[in-house]
């Protein structure tokens, strides 16, 4: 669903609606970063510091929170460059 929002909330950034192969460029690159991050996060063990697990269920929610914003501006940089580079 976050690939969909940039062209509804800033589509006069955006300067057009992107086209069905825009969209699905821009999925694809999110799922690859969806499916990605979840094991640097293993990996880095940041996920184990007392800080962010002291409160779970909060803490789970501020990690989901920001995922969300950072795959917004990800999203939003991506169909900017697609725009700009490809004709698709």
């Amino acid at each position: 669903m976050i690939v969909l929002a940039p062209p509804v909330l800033i589509s006069g950034r955006l300067k057009a609606i992107p086209s069905f192969s825009r969209i699905l460029m821009c999925y694809t690159i999110i799922v690859v970063l969806d499916i990605v991050l979840p094991f640097i996060l293993i990996i880095t063990e940041i996920s184990m510091t007392p800080f962010i697990y002291w409160n779970t269920p909060l803490s789970n929610g501020l990690v989901y929170i920001c995922l969300i914003m950072g795959y917004f501006g990800i999203a939003t940089v991506i169909y900017q460059l697609i725009g700009k580079y490809f004709s698709v």
